[in-house]
């Protein structure tokens, strides 16, 4: 049975894990993501991939848009942009390589096997330093014409903030656009996403109103993916989606938008990743053994 090394890039760590065909792990870590080149970021995967040994292939999840294997937008990587990723990695190491964008790699391993698993129209949405989106359409990954498809972070949720990018979704639903909202509501500058869910937990009403205005937002948003794409289910994962009080605000906030609205409409399912942070990996190791291009 194949046996392969999965990268999970993000803006902050790298997570990465040992697979093989049936999505069964045997190693998995992480590390700091490298932020100074692509030489340096690059040189720590192969680092992580020779240490490992006994691999027959590479399998990378990463932020940006990707184009035969070469990185055409970095995103929150921007050094990567123009980088041809699979090109260096498989020069490096002699293996084959499947790079993947990573909202994308997040939907594959929803749809295979997480919550969005037997649909044939979905979305998923992921929360993190940035946000992410895949979509599937008629039971296939949808890309667009320039494999742009569910880069939803670039949506404005704020018009009257336009062209700033504090206005978008990749901002504003991202952890820092969750830290950024309890500081306006409570004044108070929490430092990480762990403490905010603490102290919600406690029973702070201006931390849970902080919540609640990231949750409504994030409403907006799903309710507008759900109109234009009009998909059976939408999961949201990330990090911060493992968070009861966040989900139970977020499916509340979709709720209010979806009862209040005039008209009578339909309405999605709303789910939350199974998979957590495991996501990706799958997805990516899919992608690469599916030969998913």
């Amino acid at each position: 049975m194949k046996r392969i090394i999965v990268f999970d890039v993000g803006a902050t760590n790298i997570k990465w894990g040992i697979l093989d065909e049936d999505l069964s792990v045997s190693q998995q870590g992480s590390f700091p993501t490298p932020l100074s080149s692509p030489e340096d970021l690059i040189g720590r995967l192969v680092s992580c991939a020779k240490e490992a040994g006994g691999i027959s292939g590479i399998a990378v999840s990463i932020l940006g848009t990707i184009e035969d294997g070469a990185i055409t937008n970095g995103g929150n990587l921007p050094f990567m942009t123009g980088y041809d990723l699979e090109g260096a990695l498989s020069q490096r190491l002699c293996l084959p390589v499947n790079a993947e964008n990573d909202g994308k790699c997040n939907l594959i391993g929803e749809f295979r096997a997480g919550r969005l698993k037997g649909c044939r129209n979905c979305v998923s949405i992921v929360l993190g330093t940035g946000v992410g989106a895949g979509i599937i359409i008629d039971g296939k990954l949808y890309r667009g014409s320039r494999n742009n498809a569910g880069e939803v972070g670039y949506s404005y949720l704020r018009l009257d903030m336009a062209p700033a990018l504090e206005g978008v979704a990749g901002y504003r639903n991202s952890y820092m656009g969750l830290l950024e909202r309890v500081r306006e509501s409570s004044g108070v500058e929490y430092g990480d996403t762990w403490r905010v869910f603490r102290e919600a937990e406690k029973g702070d009403l201006e931390v849970l109103a902080g919540i609640g205005r990231y949750s409504h937002e994030l409403a907006g948003l799903i309710w507008n993916l759900f109109f234009t794409l009009d998909p059976e289910r939408i999961c949201i994962g990330g990090g911060i989606a493992r968070q009861k009080i966040l989900t139970d605000l977020i499916r509340e906030e979709t709720e209010r938008i979806f009862d209040g609205f005039p008209l009578e409409t339909a309405r999605p399912e709303l789910v939350f990743s199974s998979l957590g942070n495991d996501a990706n990996l799958f997805g990516a190791a899919r992608a690469f053994f599916d030969g998913v291009k």
